[in-house]
């Protein structure tokens, strides 16, 4: 499984291109930053409902798909899938604190926005972290329409977690909809039958996902097959960490095959810089049980890294 996108570094010029000279994060072009207000960088969430009355946070259930997995689940491309699921009561809201990064996203289809920052504009001040209770939900089982999969229970990070990899014996089914039940514990028992639908996966063909890829300061464009909504997510980022200059891309491409980051864009990162490149296809939807709202999340991923000079 390939790194996913990480934030990295920029020199000063890029500063300079936009005409500033101050440390704080500036943003060019794209719409406000992060629309859901769940500090993800990306698109808001797309079809799901944000949950009846009386409807509360209860957790999520993630099934990914990174690089090619084919039909018959043998990773000719170092692929891989797994399943993590995790559940919670919300004792106390959290409130939020002032300064950090805010990153923009894409405003329109086809287009892309990017972030720069250093360390320093990351710092926060104020505000008060929620509390929440860790639950579990009893056995949880996982079902393809030809296998399925229980799962107990397990205490990782102080949260009860349920997670498993993808057998390579495994067929693994595309846009079709995956069963989740539970037994039932400190979190209500349920099945879920038409919430949990994995993506088309996407295979990325230029650049070659196993051959690093280099960028200057002109035109980048990526080409892929795959994948079957009419737009994709697209996240282009330097080493990540830097005391001083980093760079964030987010873009929405149409999944027509083909896409352009402009080179005013690319010539951003700074001499030498890892990037990384990764094209997913995700889907949110959400999945009321009881008093619980259960976010229903997959996505089909692919990805790449470079260095830029």
């Amino acid at each position: 499984m390939r790194s996913l996108w990480l934030p990295g570094s920029l020199l000063a010029v890029s500063l300079l291109l936009l005409g500033c000279s101050d440390a704080s994060p500036q943003f060019w072009g794209g719409e406000p930053e992060d629309p859901d207000g769940d500090g993800d960088p990306g698109d808001d969430d797309d079809d799901g409902d944000p949950g009846g009355p009386g409807a509360g946070p209860g957790g999520f259930l993630n099934i990914g798909y990174w690089d090619e997995v084919p039909d018959a689940g043998e990773s000719i491309y170092g692929g891989a899938a797994g399943f993590n699921a995790q559940f919670s009561d919300e004792i106390t809201q959290g409130i939020p604190g002032t300064g950090g990064v805010k990153f923009q996203s894409a405003g329109a289809p086809d287009t892309c926005a990017f972030t720069l920052w250093d360390a320093a504009d990351t710092a926060t001040e104020g505000g008060v972290p929620g509390e929440s209770q860790p639950l579990h939900a009893g056995v949880l089982t996982l079902s393809s329409p030809t296998w399925s999969v229980e799962m107990e229970v397990d205490w990782q990070g102080g949260h009860f977690q349920y997670t498993t990899e993808f057998d390579l014996d495994w067929q693994i089914h595309f846009e079709t909809y995956y069963e989740v039940s539970a037994t039932g514990g400190t979190f209500p028992a349920f099945h879920s039958t038409e919430e949990l639908l994995v993506p088309d996966p996407i295979h990325l063909l230029e650049p070659d996902p196993d051959v690093g890829f280099d960028v200057t300061d002109e035109d980048f464009t990526i080409e892929w097959v795959g994948g079957s909504a009419e737009e994709l997510h697209l996240e282009f980022h330097n080493g990540g960490g830097h005391e001083y200059g980093n760079v964030g891309v987010h873009c929405r491409p149409l999944n027509d095959g083909s896409f352009t980051i402009p080179g005013h864009i690319v010539g951003l990162f700074g001499n030498e810089d890892s990037i990384q490149l990764m094209l997913s296809q995700p889907r949110n939807v959400d999945f009321e049980v009881g008093n619980f709202v259960i976010d229903m999340a997959s996505a089909a991923s692919t990805s790449a890294s470079g260095t830029a000079w």
